[in-house]
């Protein structure tokens, strides 16, 4: 009875370990499998998100245009005014109360009519009025928009989807701020959906990393680098944002001569 017991336990101790070697080595392969799953899985996100380059968006050559010939001289006149204002030293490196200059633009459907827009600048102060020129300054190189209507804004600005017969109006913001840490430029424009503001803006982040690692010029090279895109709901923004203590090589670089090339 004893011997019976004990072959038993060798026949059931021996089945076990093979069911446990099979079970092991068919686990091998599934595991090894995984990295290449992955890997595939972030291959195909990559293929997606190529898919929403700048060069492939309807409104990319018109967006790009807007970039390079208004977003662009716009800075490089602004940074001319803080270079000037250093010079004459005014310039103030640091500093703890803010100021900002918001202009909002609506074009609507109905008439057709010129942009209703609002201007308004917070209250000035002793402390804030060495940049309140620049700043304005800076808005007067966008008061074109002033002049748009519903049916000529630029492309890329787009009517949102779903809205009622009396809210049809494409939008156009445009915001300069001085921060204590940075000055910041704001666009602000509206698109047909939620989905296409963030797509757009992921192919605008790409395009500024693109300008920035292959710049024209110091200059832009620093406007590209502090630049980043970000959607909220159907609006995207391009957000500009020139740290107050670090200026010194765009104050260095001759914005006037930028600008010309």
């Amino acid at each position: 009875m004893s011997k019976s017991k004990n072959h038993n336990s060798i026949v059931f101790l021996t089945t076990l370990s093979l069911y446990l070697g099979l079970v092991l080595v068919a686990s091998v392969p599934q595991v090894l499998a995984q990295p290449a799953a992955t890997t595939k899985q972030f291959n195909i996100k990559d293929e997606v998100e190529a898919k929403d380059d700048l060069d492939k968006n309807p409104d990319g050559e018109k967006i790009k245009s807007f970039l390079e010939h208004d977003y662009e001289v716009a800075l490089a006149s602004f940074v001319d005014e803080l270079k000037k204002l250093k010079q004459d030293g005014k310039y103030r490196a640091t500093g703890k109360k803010p100021f900002n200059i918001s202009a909002f633009r609506q074009f609507c459907a109905s008439g057709n009519e010129v942009a209703t827009s609002s201007f308004e600048p917070t209250d000035s102060s002793e402390a804030n009025a060495w940049i309140e020129d620049a700043f304005l300054a800076l808005h007067k190189e966008f008061n074109e928009a002033n002049t748009w209507t519903f049916a000529n804004t630029p492309t890329f600005i787009k009517l949102p989807e779903g809205v009622t017969e009396d809210d049809r109006c494409k939008v156009f913001g445009f915001d300069t701020e001085l921060r204590r840490s940075d000055f910041t430029i704001r666009v602000t424009f509206s698109r047909e959906t939620d989905q296409s503001a963030a797509v757009l803006a992921g192919a605008l982040d790409k395009h500024f990393l693109r300008k920035a690692a292959r710049p024209r010029n110091t200059l832009t090279k620093q406007i590209y680098w502090y630049t980043r895109a970000t959607a909220e709901k159907n609006q995207v923004m391009i957000v500009t944002r020139l740290p107050r203590g670090s200026i010194g090589p765009l104050l260095a670089y001759s914005a006037s001569n930028s600008a010309k090339k």
